[in-house]
């Protein structure tokens, strides 16, 4: 490994151009892992975002992607909100010296870890103080439409043409301010605190719509109100679901159902397939297995140096979420 070297970087650094073309190059790379959607969590919450990669003779080898805060006297490497994966992209998976290497780096860096990886890695062996878990998410293939339309099951067909008939239209929006106003209220029905401010959300999203394929979609009923309303973003391998949100009263006019059709439709011009984005919620995983989507595991690795590390650090965001003073990031 002596030919390796280890190098940590923030948003606008010269080497971000190479570590886009590294990202779009390996299976496991993502949209959540490109420098444009990092550079949108900076500017919009002014977190800490970094990204570490171990460089060789050919070029970058690996890399992660971690919002770095440091608390209680202790250093934790978190995955950034709303990044479905931020976890390892590596050049060559079969050769492990690499990741390890690499691992090795941010277990000296940090008392604590969370990196989620993309279904597309694949991991070696890891050290005593690492936890992995197998999570799900579902993945639509919409390669051919016709044939992705007759794979939903009658329900989702049914709700898409109840929303067409009752006067539901869709179309892109740049009303982050209305998306907000609606994500609030899918935490407030859930009875869960907003992990996040107006401004943070509105500038983060504002930000990526303007430098990433991330686009934002509303539907709305005959009335003009804003049913719901999804986040989507692009890259050149698959589309993903990234955040949405949907008015209670107005969930019964199915126009999220419609939303998701018009949006397959729309991605189905120049991919092949959709990231769902995670099966957690037994309710939301139910809508999504309506599409017929395929399952697929990804691992999630959690690292933490001691007991002790552990313990304080998790006492200590109870206690500031308690206040107030810290979301679910």
């Amino acid at each position: 490994m002596s030919n390796h070297q280890i190098e940590c970087i923030t948003a606008g650094s010269p080497r971000m151009a190479e570590w886009d073309q590294f990202v779009s190059r390996c299976p496991a790379g993502t949209l959540y892992h490109s420098s444009a959607w990092l550079a949108a969590l900076t500017e919009g919450m002014g977190q800490d975002i970094r990204i570490h990669f171990l460089t060789g003779s050919d070029g970058i080898q690996a890399g992660v992607v971690v919002r770095e805060s440091r608390k209680f006297g202790f250093s934790a490497a978190h995955k950034p909100w709303a990044t479905a994966y931020n976890g390892l992209v590596a050049a060559n998976e079969a050769d492990p010296s690499a990741i390890n290497a690499l691992l090795d780096h941010l277990e000296k860096r940090y008392h604590r870890i969370r990196l989620v990886h993309s279904p597309h890695v694949s991991l070696p062996p890891l050290g005593k103080n690492w936890i992995q878990a197998s999570n799900f998410t579902a993945v639509l293939d919409i390669s051919e439409t016709q044939k992705t339309w007759d794979r939903f099951d009658r329900h989702a067909r049914q709700r898409i043409r109840k929303a067409m008939e009752s006067g539901v239209t869709i179309a892109p929006s740049t009303s982050f301010d209305d998306f907000h106003a609606l994500y609030r209220r899918t935490y407030e029905r859930q009875q869960l605190q907003m992990p996040l401010s107006q401004d943070e959300i509105t500038a983060t999203l504002s930000r990526a719509s303007a430098s990433v394929a991330v686009t934002c979609f509303a539907a709305h009923t005959k009335e003009g109100d804003t049913a719901a309303m999804l986040v989507v973003g692009q890259d050149v391998k698959r589309a993903y679901f990234m955040l949405a949100a949907s008015h209670p009263v107005l969930r019964k006019t199915d126009a999220v159902s419609l939303l998701w059709w018009n949006v397959i439709l729309m991605c189905s011009k120049s991919l092949s397939e959709i990231d769902l984005v995670g099966m957690d919620v037994q309710s939301v995983a139910r809508f999504k297995n309506s599409f017929s989507p395929r399952p697929v595991s990804y691992p999630e690795t959690n690292f933490c140096s001691s007991w002790y590390a552990r313990a304080i650090m998790s006492l200590g965001s109870g206690i500031l979420r308690r206040r107030g003073r810290l979301g679910s990031r």
